[in-house]
């Protein structure tokens, strides 16, 4: 039977469930992960430990529910949280601890851009508020608090994009994820050039295009191995925003295996 396996990545957990074709639950698998607090109004977390801690749970899914009983993975979709920033190198390797949603340490920056000219011409084209939660003020946060690694980051990415780049090699973003970084123009769908040059940053810099709602694409060979299809078979991989949690949890009862809690 073919299946679809969605991937949850949640603040605290991620949470792996499948799917039949019409829709009906028959796996379900949850790990968590912790956030670091080391400074007062930092949110981190170790985007390695949560990649690592997806694959065993995903592992532990696929052994137990579906090559057991001889289904076919068709489709993996990937849902995540908004506002994440992390920063990688020319290799897509982590420069530090992924920067979450829930992170106020840019708050000097956001009032600084707050009382700038360009604060109301960058939320009108972004539609993303001037707030420390936003990539666009994380990003000026770490450009004058970090510069050092700054000038090592060769993208600036979102967890879901990171997740993505580690089991395809690919680097994109999803327009739901791009209209919440504060550097996407909502009307014309690509990077704003007010909000890049504020960030002092290029577009290249920036996860993928923002123009990208599905990926079909190989697979890395491990991967595609652990789903149960052959090294380098074309797959499809869509990429949702936090909408797709109807389908993952909200959208079906607790005697499925998910306590429901937020995350």
């Amino acid at each position: 039977m073919d299946c679809i396996i969605s991937i949850e990545l949640g603040t605290n957990a991620v949470r792996v469930y499948a799917f039949d074709l019409q829709g009906q639950i028959i796996g379900f698998a949850k790990g968590t992960y912790p956030t670091f607090h080391p400074y007062p109004d930092y949110s981190e977390q170790d985007p390695e430990q949560i990649f690592i801690t997806m694959l065993y749970v995903l592992k532990n899914l696929l052994n137990e529910k579906i090559h057991s009983k001889k289904h076919k993975v068709v489709s993996m979709c990937f849902s995540a949280s908004m506002h994440s920033l992390l920063a990688v190198d020319k290799g897509g390797a982590p420069l530090g601890n992924l920067i979450t949603w829930a992170d106020n340490r840019g708050q000097k920056e956001a009032g600084a851009l707050q009382g700038s000219s360009m604060a109301e011409e960058i939320y009108k084209a972004t539609g993303t508020p001037i707030h420390p939660m936003s990539p666009l003020v994380k990003i000026v946060w770490m450009k004058n608090q970090r510069p050092d690694v700054f000038a090592q980051t060769a993208k600036f990415m979102s967890l879901k994009s990171y997740i993505i780049q580690q089991l395809t090699g690919q680097v994109i973003l999803d327009h739901s994820l791009a209209s919440a970084t504060g550097l996407m123009n909502i009307y014309k769908k690509e990077w704003d050039p007010v909000a890049l040059a504020y960030a002092g940053i290029r577009a290249d810099r920036a996860a993928g295009t923002g123009a990208h709602q599905l990926l079909s694409g190989k697979t890395v060979e491990s991967v595609s191995g652990l789903a149960g299809s052959a090294g380098g078979d074309e797959n499809t991989c869509r990429l949702q925003r936090r909408l797709f949690c109807n389908v993952g949890r909200r959208g079906v009862g607790p005697a499925q295996g998910d306590d429901h809690d937020r995350g």
